[in-house]
């Protein structure tokens, strides 16, 4: 049987189809993450769009499969939806490769137990894992109830934030106070060196709609603001929390954050918190460990055999 020309094509891995993230690619890439169920924080088209100019990120269809590029640290990602067979992503990865576009020896954002469910991957790759690279999960039940003695210094901090402020309240970001929320995150963060999350925060709120973010914003008083949370639905229930920014005048108000982040996310029918990664921050990690996370979704490098 022939193969036609056209067909040979959408056989092979062609990094010339790649093209930058626009917002139109929103329908085809849910619908290609809706057939994985995955847990990460970097598998949303919301998280792949707010950080795309930051990374000048691409990305390509492949058969059933979303290919993701980071030419900024020229890194190649898992692709996103049918999870690829170890010889097709040897396929990828080496025809990355040969063009001389990878930076690193390795795939990112493996998901977990993929040389589990494919034996023969290890005829391929090795795989490991970074301590840094991996989410925290949180049942948001816990961090709403906040027992057992692991969460006990929070409580401790929240009761003192609800004694100091009665009148606090929480309201959802809408178009009517999504300026006020990303004005306040832009001062919270003025003196801070974080260009790229800066972008990131700036598109993001910028779309908020067309991306399905939600959020809230926590008042210590009538109109002083004490934190702000930026997130948005993954998958089985899990919501990402891309940003969170606290004032530190006000104690307790980051605790107090997390707590009304949980409520939210149960009343729009979430159950579990995704916190992200700790980027191997020493502050950030013990941030998100004294939280007492139910599982951590440890992604995978994998590093092809030669």
């Amino acid at each position: 049987m022939k193969i036609k020309l056209l067909d040979l094509l959408k056989l092979s891995v062609n990094p010339k189809r790649l093209h930058p993230v626009r917002l139109s690619d929103k329908a085809a890439t849910n619908g290609v993450l809706c057939t994985s169920r995955c847990e990460s924080c970097e598998n949303s088209f919301a998280t792949l769009f707010m950080w795309a100019n930051a990374y000048d990120t691409q990305i390509m269809k492949w058969r059933d499969m979303l290919i993701v590029y980071n030419p900024k640290n020229r890194i190649l990602h898992f692709p996103w939806g049918r999870e690829p067979t170890p010889r097709e992503l040897s396929k990828i990865y080496k025809t990355f490769a040969d063009d001389g576009m990878l930076g690193n020896d390795y795939i990112y954002n493996v998901p977990p137990g993929y040389q589990l469910r494919y034996p023969e991957a290890e005829k391929y790759f090795s795989f490991g894992t970074e301590e840094e690279d991996a989410d925290y999960i949180y049942p948001v039940e816990k961090l709403i109830e906040l027992t057992g003695s692991r969460l006990r210094k929070k409580r401790n901090h929240i009761k003192r934030f609800l004694a100091a402020y009665p009148d606090f309240r929480v309201e959802e970001i809408t178009p009517k106070n999504a300026k006020i929320a990303h004005e306040f995150m832009k001062r919270i963060d003025e003196d801070m060196d974080l260009p790229l999350e800066k972008a990131a925060i700036d598109r993001g709120m910028k779309y908020f709609k067309e991306l399905d973010l939600c959020g809230i914003i926590l008042y210590a008083t009538k109109s002083d603001i004490a934190s702000v949370a930026v997130m948005s639905p993954i998958c089985n229930k899990v919501y990402d929390v891309h940003f969170e920014k606290s004032d530190k005048r006000f104690e307790g108000a980051i605790q107090y954050m997390v707590k009304a982040e949980a409520e939210f996310i149960r009343d729009m029918g979430g159950e579990y918190m995704n916190r992200e990664q700790d980027m191997g921050d020493e502050n950030l990690r013990h941030a998100k460990r004294s939280l007492d996370p139910i599982r951590m979704y440890e992604r995978q490098r994998a590093f092809p055999k030669r």
